[in-house]
């Protein structure tokens, strides 16, 4: 009877160390580590009531009564916009839906894809304010993607408007999210491809080969106009040079014609009657070259031969 007493006094004894060790495992179990790169969020049931927690050991309450979120806040994810990422964060891997569809401000379908570029700046918010936060992400996204293509024509979508396009959604998603309060923070959102649907690609395509014949026809006028003006710029100053040569030669000569009739004036004042004769004889001399030429005086009937010289 005594052994059968000492076995049950020491089987007691072995279970109540065993049940020590594991009342102390157990809140042992309430110790974690937050790594540098991370937030910690503790709820107990259900309730945040430590959010923000930066790198180090820390301690809570052991489940079922306290439990830790360890958030990523240094790292970025990507979430797709028209299309399904299989992975989040680094993965390029992705998986295509093609029944997105969207409708430009000239009534155009065009199947978009855009990856979205973000971080998370609010632990508590991204985990409780929102089911999925990155669900609400892919679907706010999308909603602002056809309120902005609602007011862009599809040429610009296409070509100049790609920019516009990304800036515009960014900055809209963001406000949207902020409103939401899910603790989000977008970096950057880029377009993958903007693709027409299969039945009218040929069309789109043909129209979007026109426009490259035609930016190719202008770069080659552009082209001929910068060749052809500056030889057409050197003719016209060769031009001008060659008409203000003969213009000035043309107004030297006739300045000259002046003052050589302006001589000729002077010395005609001063003795009018043998100016006018010397210049009768002079222009006889050239109207009538190579002639022998007489004078007679009127007065004596005499005979004057001019030699010809």
């Amino acid at each position: 009877m005594n052994d059968y007493k000492t076995i049950l006094s020491k089987m007691a004894i072995w279970i109540w160390l065993v049940l020590a060790i594991l009342l102390i495992l157990y809140f042992l179990s309430g110790i974690y580590i937050i790594d540098s790169d991370e937030q910690g969020v503790v709820v107990r049931f259900g309730k945040v009531i430590k959010f923000g927690e930066t790198s180090g050991i820390h301690y809570h309450l052991p489940l079922p009564i306290e439990r830790v979120y360890k958030i990523k806040v240094t790292a970025r994810y990507k979430e797709g916009i028209g299309f399904s990422l299989l992975e989040e964060a680094e993965t390029e891997d992705i998986t295509y839906d093609e029944n997105v569809e969207w409708l430009t401000g000239d009534t155009n379908i065009l199947k978009i894809k855009a990856i979205v570029n973000y971080s998370i700046k609010d632990p508590a918010k991204y985990l409780f304010i929102s089911e999925d936060a990155r669900d609400l992400l892919k679907r706010t996204g999308e909603t602002i993607t056809t309120e902005v293509l609602g007011g862009m024509p599809v040429d610009d979508v296409l070509t100049t408007g790609r920019q516009e396009l990304q800036i515009e959604v960014k900055k809209k998603l963001q406000d949207m999210l902020d409103t939401y309060e899910c603790g989000i923070i977008i970096f950057s959102i880029n377009l993958v491809s903007i693709e027409p649907p299969a039945q009218v690609l040929p069309a789109f395509q043909d129209v979007s080969n026109a426009k490259a014949d035609m930016q190719k026809l202008k770069n080659e006028a552009n082209g001929y106009t910068s060749q052809l003006l500056p030889q057409a710029e050197g003719q016209a100053n060769s031009m001008i040079s060659a008409a203000t040569g003969i213009a000035e030669s043309r107004v030297a000569r006739a300045e000259g014609d002046v003052a050589r009739f302006n001589l000729i004036y002077d010395e005609y004042r001063k003795a009018p009657r043998i100016t006018s004769y010397r210049l009768y004889l002079e222009t006889m001399e050239k109207i009538l070259p190579n002639m022998q030429k007489y004078i007679i005086d009127k007065q004596s009937g005499n005979l004057m031969m001019i030699e010809q010289k």
